[in-house]
């Protein structure tokens, strides 16, 4: 939807076609990432335009986090397309020329996913889902916030879907005590989700955290920013089910724990 989007508006308005093409590696006409892609079989999504086209320093940049040509625009789109293509060890290949257009190919190995990470029926679609309390979601992207809230509520939780993290702050500053879990988008405007964190252990230690990220990898952050569970995006319903039962697991973790014994030393 990125792909298509950036392309229909890079048309500036004026009649163009964008073309949208799946294709073997064989018949993609660009050359394969080098050394990016594991060995077999690649299926390349493209998507070509008739548009402005870019210059080599708009290209430079394009995947760059907050970055935009566009006066409405947030900068998080390309950058989210490359960590997901790059979550399923794929890669993007890139041509433009100013006035002459663009083609993006987004290469993937192709193959049957693993047994073990199908999703089986019965946790799609729950017959009478017990009621677990209420998560406090935080995502400023709107499908995602909406996709997110249809699985939670399907796995039998009560959701608070707000939009940023000040929100989300507000709704921690009321005090609910329904609140069983918070769930945070790592990069979010005006408040990200490391903040909100320090909001939560500050005003209730003892509410476990999920932290959802399409970026740089939870390895690089783990050190500065300390979730009880990191969650990968894309996930399935089965992976965000794992994801909560983890940040509980680790919630009666820290609830098991005897407080530090504090000794003083007379002089």
């Amino acid at each position: 939807m990125n792909l298509l989007t950036n392309a229909s508006e890079s048309l500036e308005g004026a009649p163009g076609e964008v073309r949208l093409r799946v294709l073997s590696a064989d018949a993609a006409h660009l050359p394969a990432p080098a050394g990016e892609l594991p060995a077999g079989d690649v299926v390349v999504l493209e998507v070509r335009d008739e548009g402005c086209g870019m210059d080599d320093d708009v290209r430079a940049r394009m995947f760059d986090p907050y970055y935009t040509t566009k006066l409405t625009g947030r900068g998080l789109g390309l950058a989210a397309l490359q960590a997901i293509v790059r979550h399923h060890r794929g890669a993007v290949r890139v041509v433009s020329t100013p006035g002459r257009g663009t083609t993006m190919q987004i290469w993937l190995p192709a193959g049957e996913p693993a047994a073990d990470e199908l999703v089986t029926p019965q946790l799609l679609t729950p017959t009478a889902p017990r009621r677990l309390g209420t998560v406090l979601l935080a995502e400023d992207e709107d499908v995602v916030r909406r996709v997110t809230t249809r699985m939670l509520l399907k796995l039998g939780y009560q959701v608070i879907a707000v939009r940023d993290g000040e929100q989300a702050t507000e709704v921690l500053a009321e005090g609910r005590q329904d609140l069983v879990l918070a769930l945070l988008d790592f990069l979010m405007p005006r408040c990200d989700g490391s903040r909100v964190l320090q909001q939560v252990r500050r005003l209730r230690p003892e509410l476990p955290v999920v932290i959802m990220t399409g970026y740089a990898g939870p390895e690089r952050d783990r050190a500065q920013v300390q979730p009880d569970v990191w969650l990968r995006k894309p996930f399935s319903v089965a992976e965000l089910h794992a994801a909560l039962e983890e940040a509980h697991v680790q919630e009666h973790r820290r609830a098991s724990t005897p407080p530090p014994v504090s000794r003083s030393i007379a002089p």
